[in-house]
């Protein structure tokens, strides 16, 4: 069809790859599929919405979906959340589970560091098992797998994992469970089509979803308009008393620490959007949430235009990201993270000036 190869127009998908993926899969009995730490919308979404697909399509098949740690619960509404097994909690099982799978997939990310835990690093990459990475992150870490699908150009990995249903002949194995799921990730990761959403298959890929099932204002609505008090009232204490502008590097930064954040009975997602805030400032491009956790500080980075975060994110933190939208975790203090941003938007001040 004339409309299903316009869809697929700036997505180039080797026959002879995707004939030897299916083939892998139909042989698979076991199939784990992980998220990345710090499990977000895009990573939850591709994980549940693949899973409920290969479900589907090879329904002799068990299909494990795991996250390293818990995933925030502003994405319950996601089909498929009460099965997420997290590796955190149940460390021993969550391996072997893993060791006894055909395939492991690593979904929305590009390198098996992204998992955080080295017991976890070294059993995706168990010899027994055949890996294969659906990511859109830039700079794939591909040496490992035996099938990459790496698109740096597509909003998010749900999107991708759409447009390959659809290069794999499965879009009639599209629920209207897995197409939410999948819809869930593309709006997450756009922030709502504000960002990496400039490309005409964003849209398409959300028409499609919304065809197949996908209730695009029940899947905002659980997102955005769900808070408790408690999360407005934070919101709030930032706007009022933590963020921190930069006017001459036109950035800003909001530093949280886990007092905070217990004061306010902040569980994990309820700092979800703050980092975009600071961007509906006149004259800022530039936006870093730096969040305490229990044992780790969280970076989220944000920007409009040609001003980029990801290499911020790379090069102060070992994360990453895309040229508006990046994060990392940082082992160490509050105030040594804030240090290595400050250190890192000066080289980026720089560039953006050039």
């Amino acid at each position: 069809m004339e409309y299903q190869r316009k869809m697929l127009c700036d997505v180039q998908w080797e026959p002879s790859a995707l004939k030897t993926f299916a083939e892998a899969l139909s042989e698979a009995k076991q199939i784990a599929l992980i998220t990345h730490v710090g499990p977000d919308g895009d990573t939850v979404g591709c994980v549940l919405g693949l899973a409920a697909l290969l479900r589907n399509v090879y329904p002799d098949s068990v299909v494990h979906t795991i996250t390293p740690d818990c995933a925030p619960t502003y994405l319950d509404g996601v089909p498929g959340f009460d099965r997420l097994m997290v590796y955190q909690e149940n460390p021993e099982e969550t391996l072997a589970i893993i060791r006894a799978c055909d395939m492991v997939g690593c979904i929305d990310f590009n390198a098996p560091r992204r998992v955080r835990w080295e017991a976890l690093q070294e059993v995706l990459m168990h010899p027994e098992a055949r890996r294969f990475m659906i990511d859109h992150h830039p700079y794939p870490v591909t040496d490992s797998f035996d099938f990459v699908f790496s698109y740096p150009q597509t909003s998010s990995t749900c999107e991708l994992v759409y447009f390959l249903a659809l290069a794999m002949g499965w879009e009639s194995h599209i629920t209207p469970e897995a197409a939410k799921a999948l819809l869930t990730g593309i709006i997450t990761d756009t922030g709502c089509f504000m960002h990496n959403s400039s490309r005409p298959e964003v849209y398409m890929a959300m028409a499609g979803l919304i065809e197949l099932g996908a209730d695009k204002n029940q899947v905002i609505d659980e997102l955005f308009h769900r808070n408790s008090e408690n999360q407005i009232r934070l919101r709030g204490f930032v706007l009022n008393e933590k963020l921190t502008l930069i006017p001459d590097k036109k950035a800003a930064y909001i530093t949280l620490n886990k007092e905070e954040l217990k004061r306010f009975g902040a569980t994990k997602g309820d700092t979800e959007g703050f980092v975009n805030m600071p961007l509906d400032i006149e004259g800022i491009a530039c936006s870093c949430l730096i969040r305490e956790d229990e044992d780790q500080i969280k970076i989220s980075l944000r920007s409009l235009g040609d001003f980029a975060v990801n290499g911020i994110a790379e090069r102060a933190f070992g994360g990453g990201g895309h040229h508006n939208a990046a994060g990392a975790e940082y082992v160490g203090t509050l105030d040594e993270a804030l240090s290595l941003f400050l250190q890192e938007l000066e080289v980026e001040n720089k560039n953006y000036y050039r």
